[in-house]
């Protein structure tokens, strides 16, 4: 089942299962922690869809002239 939302378990999971598949260390409980927060913009214990594509979406900023 695909779920629109996640919560702070299923992505501490998610990032502890995405680290041990590449073979890197896995960050601890308080990195894990504040990529959560920093991704929960609506700050109600969940990330969205939305909000995921926000946390990893660029946008390019031209150089503007000031005269």
């Amino acid at each position: 089942i695909i779920s629109k939302e996640i919560d702070f378990n299923k992505f501490k999971l998610f990032i502890t299962d995405l680290f041990e598949k590449d073979g890197r260390p896995i960050p601890n409980f308080i990195q894990i922690k504040n990529a959560f927060e920093y991704i929960d913009i609506r700050k109600d214990g969940l990330i969205d869809m939305t909000e995921w594509l926000k946390a990893f979406t660029f946008t390019e900023v031209k150089n503007k002239k000031k005269y």
